[in-house]
């Protein structure tokens, strides 16, 4: 039996006179969205940096289910060869991505720059801190394929990545979301809380681990994040069990105690093991919600590294 750590339930005119002057016929410039679109037609796909993509199911509706695509560059890449400015380092990263379905239809599309600028005092505590992305969508169940770009503008270094990931079929009953693998949280900026977001949990957002490793330390743990939607009118609480493999082998299982539902009837929690409970390898972490008749599950793949 794993011992588990629950995290308390806390966007002038002017007008010219124009001559007719007939000059040489020219290209328009490349738009930044075909720009970055064309990264993911080379063979093999420019990987000059890393790109932490996913995909995370959140709440379903009648038909289709709430998505939220996450796009992260980390800054420990991004500060290579800048020079410090007043002890920060800045970056601007433009990102594209698009979700493709099984027919070859876009589905979403997006293109943005996202700037930022990091103090190396702060670059040195927070190892996984990135410049990131996260953009909605909302996908009817199927199978779909993440296609995503990020560069870096000031130097132009570019990384291309493609996901194969499926959204299931929306039933009635008790629904789970992504099981996340927690990487950190950050407080949310004064002005931007946002109580129907599922990834703001007690004025902190959360920021998943796409990278899927995680150090064993002494003192360290390993977090995951699930928010649990129940069936409203259901008599029964929802119960929840979390099972472990390692190498394909069931390693240990938990049912820990649920919190108490939010203001919007939903149970978001973090739970942690502690790391000295893992030993070296590759691990499946899978959440198992029932109440009454109904259940959903979810898994994230991690590996447990050496560490301290």
């Amino acid at each position: 039996m794993l011992n588990a750590r629950r995290m308390p339930a806390l966007s002038v005119l002017l007008t010219f006179a124009f001559v007719s002057v007939a000059l040489p016929a020219q290209e328009s410039a490349p738009s930044l969205e075909s720009e970055l679109a064309a990264e993911l037609a080379k063979t093999p796909l420019p990987h000059s940096m890393t790109l932490q993509a996913g995909i995370l199911r959140l709440r379903p509706g009648k038909e289709r289910v709430a998505c939220r695509i996450l796009l992260q560059i980390p800054w420990s890449e991004l500060a290579k060869g800048k020079h410090p400015h007043d002890g920060a380092v800045s970056a601007e990263c433009a990102f594209y991505a698009r979700v493709v379905d099984s027919q070859g239809n876009r589905s979403a599309e997006f293109c943005r720059l996202v700037s930022g600028k990091r103090s190396l005092r702060d670059l040195k505590a927070e190892a996984s801190a990135s410049v990131s992305l996260s953009v909605d969508a909302q996908l009817l169940p199927g199978s779909y394929t993440l296609e995503a770009v990020g560069r870096d503008q000031m130097t132009g270094q570019a990384v291309a990545r493609k996901l194969d990931f499926s959204v299931p079929v929306v039933e009635d009953g008790v629904a789970l979301s992504s099981l996340m693998l927690l990487g950190r949280t950050e407080p949310v900026a004064l002005g931007h809380l946002n109580p129907s977001d599922d990834l703001q949990f007690h004025g902190k957002k959360i920021i998943p681990d796409f990278s899927g490793v995680v150090r064993k330390r002494r003192d360290g743990g390993v977090r995951f994040y699930m928010i649990i939607y129940p069936q409203p009118d259901a008599p029964y609480e929802p119960q929840l069990g979390i099972e472990f493999s390692r190498d394909g082998r069931i390693a240990g299982a938990t049912q820990p105690r649920l919190p108490e539902r939010n203001d919007r009837g939903n149970i978001a929690f973090i739970i942690e093991f502690a790391t000295k409970q893992f030993k070296p390898g590759n691990y499946v972490a899978r959440a198992v919600v029932r109440q009454g008749d109904s259940q959903a599950e979810s898994s994230v793949n991690f590996r447990v590294e050496a560490g301290e």
